[in-house]
């Protein structure tokens, strides 16, 4: 006899499995984004999927399976931050693939990726409000009303943080002289 894991939608049935092949992904990256170690990224990601998988009977249909997941997955990165563990260093990698063009010669390829390092650095190092606006809106495509449902503050909240985390990358960007 198998148990049916399944998140339960009004009259549609959506397999737990069916989820994690859909937002797996991209909830893999944001949580990287968040912990910057992949060991630690690829356990709580398992832990999101089991904690959606667990709780799955108290989604409420507010927002989206994409929305509820990624609310599962900031909060269980926050958790980790907060931990007495994550009390070390972090080492910044890029936050997402670098895509290589083959028109670019190599110095222009390293120039390219050493950019969005800094870049990616910049991003992790905004306050938290900032950062995960930014990481949400640019890095998972979210757009300002899923951020809004799954951080649960306004449209014009995300506006602002949007802006003013884009003002602050702005500032270190030319104190760098990256541009």
């Amino acid at each position: 006899m198998q148990v049916s894991e399944s998140i339960h939608l009004k009259d549609q049935t959506i397999r737990i499995e069916d989820v994690m092949d859909t937002y797996g992904t991209n909830i893999y990256h944001l949580v990287y984004c968040y912990v910057h170690d992949k060991a630690i990224a690829e356990d709580l990601t398992q832990e999101v999927f089991f904690t959606a998988h667990m709780k799955q009977l108290s989604f409420r249909q507010e927002a989206s399976v994409k929305s509820w997941i990624t609310r599962i997955a900031i909060n269980k990165c926050k958790d980790y931050l907060r931990s007495s563990y994550i009390k070390r260093t972090i080492v910044s990698n890029i936050l997402q693939p670098f895509v290589k063009n083959t028109t670019l010669s190599p110095e222009e390829v390293i120039l390219q990726k050493d950019e969005a390092e800094t870049l990616s650095e910049l991003v992790l190092k905004l306050p938290i409000k900032y950062r995960e606006v930014i990481l949400l809106y640019y890095y998972q495509d979210f757009s300002i009303l899923e951020i809004s449902s799954v951080l649960k503050v306004n449209e014009a909240t995300v506006k602002s943080r949007l802006r003013r985390g884009r003002d602050r990358l702005k500032l270190k960007i030319e104190e760098k002289e990256l541009i």
